[in-house]
């Protein structure tokens, strides 16, 4: 298995793009540490999951937007798995939909400290344990939307953006203590956030649907990433570094097909 003998900190794994990547860490070997912050029983759910095929993991609760929640959510998982050598922050919430003019500063600064924030805060908090170890591994989960940065998006826009600039960053500071560090861009996951803000836009209320109007047949799935951040921390993907990768089926720096008119061409 790719990933023998290492521990993996998911942080917002109890649902969605989280808990399939939590899946798949486990399913390559690592010990996983299943963050949540609201709902135990899901976290509990993606654990059982895990220790019925025969994994290992542990759910801790921590708000990723608290720094000292953070520090004792690390602490935790190093004192019962021994230690963390991979980070994968993908902890957020949904951006509020409004125009720049119509954000209140508490909306704005509210989406900043729950992805860039969180991030920075679990970054943090791991490194001073990944510097000894051989190797380490921090993955940021961004956004298609830091290519695409389409209207009324501003506050996610610049939360993901910066989540970008993070990655690369950091990957130069670290590059010399073993530790890389990717930031990975989802296209349209079929998450209960996604599909609220789907279902919103467009008025379409099937998945099936949906999947038919993308160019490779469906959108992307939470797995499909968790496979990326598996590759990431394997021995294969091993010389890549300070990287922003998208995942998001062929839809370009775009809007996805069904939210445009068809070509009559």
């Amino acid at each position: 298995m790719k990933l023998e003998g290492r521990v993996a900190l998911v942080t917002g794994a109890s649902r969605g793009i989280g808990a399939g990547i939590a899946r798949c860490m486990a399913r390559e070997g690592a010990a996983v540490v299943v963050n949540y912050f609201r709902s135990e029983a899901a976290a509990r759910e993606v654990v059982q999951e895990i220790e019925a095929s025969g994994g290992r993991a542990i759910a801790i609760r921590a708000d990723v937007g608290d720094f000292q929640q953070v520090k004792r959510m690390v602490e935790q998982a190093v004192a019962e798995l021994g230690k963390v050598d991979i980070l994968v922050s993908n902890a957020g919430i949904k951006g509020k939909g409004k125009a720049l003019i119509d954000l209140t500063y508490e909306e704005f600064t509210e989406t900043i400290n729950n992805h860039l924030v969180g991030a920075f805060n679990c970054a943090r908090n791991v490194l001073p344990y990944m510097r000894g170890y051989e190797r380490g591994d921090i993955q940021f989960i961004s956004s298609r939307s830091t290519d695409m940065l389409m209207a009324n998006d501003s506050d996610y826009n610049a939360a993901k953006a910066g989540m970008d600039a993070l990655a690369k960053g950091l990957a130069k500071e670290e590059r010399y203590n073993g530790i890389r560090v990717n930031a990975i861009g989802p296209g349209l996951v079929p998450t209960d956030m996604a599909w609220e803000s789907v279902s919103k836009t467009t008025g379409m209320d099937d998945l099936e649907d949906v999947d038919k109007g993308m160019p490779l047949g469906r959108m992307v799935r939470a797995e499909d990433i968790g496979n990326l951040c598996v590759f990431l921390a394997s021995e294969e993907g091993s010389h890549i570094s300070g990287e922003v990768i998208y995942v998001r089926g062929a839809v370009g720096a775009e809007p996805p097909p069904f939210y445009l008119p068809k070509s009559t061409s």
